[in-house]
């Protein structure tokens, strides 16, 4: 056990209804703790804990596969600094697409595995609030506004960072597995 173990965990709640799950730096034991406690923990978002690093001694995608079958999450948000620990792992993403293969991952910056080069044109998909890679062009969902109305809340740039993904990163590791998961017909 370590400080990870005991990190914060918050949820935050509207209307009854858990909007979202920030998860700290939680690792697989201050998970197994929280499992004891609460069985089952749905919201609708997801803060990735240690920024999709890894989760103490656990092996990554197991966590992943098992927080996020927790929580069930539709989006899974990684705050990541491009230049930082080359996160979030892949075998996290690989996890949190076994286990929930229809949520939107979105990073704060572009991983340096999705693309070693940044994009050359000013990104369209992003929001005007302020992002620590704006400026430099290296943001992938950068600062992203949640409409937090109960079970009704929203993130209405989605379509938007998809198309962005699609178009103009390299090889993108959240969607890297989903031809695994959701075969193409």
């Amino acid at each position: 056990m370590n400080s990870n173990s005991i990190s914060a965990v918050i949820g935050i709640v509207h209307d009854s209804h858990r909007v979202a799950v920030l998860a700290g730096d939680i690792d697989d034991v201050g998970f197994e703790n929280i499992v004891e406690d609460i069985h089952h923990c749905p919201a609708d978002i997801l803060v990735f804990p240690h920024h999709g690093g890894r989760p103490g001694s656990a092996d990554p995608k197991i966590f992943a596969q098992q927080l996020c079958t927790f929580i069930q999450p539709k989006l899974i948000i990684f705050s990541i600094d491009r230049n930082r620990f080359n996160n979030p792992r892949t075998e996290i993403v690989e996890g949190i697409i076994y286990s929930v293969p229809d949520a939107h991952i979105l990073c704060t910056q572009l991983s340096q595995q999705c693309a070693a080069a940044l994009p050359s044109s000013k990104p369209t998909h992003l929001t005007k609030l302020p992002a620590k890679g704006l400026n430099s062009n290296s943001c992938c969902g950068g600062t992203i506004t949640l409409k937090i109305d109960g079970s009704r809340t929203s993130y209405a740039e989605m379509a938007l960072h998809k198309e962005f993904i699609v178009s103009q990163v390299a090889s993108p590791i959240c969607r890297k597995f989903l031809s695994i998961v959701k075969p193409d017909k």
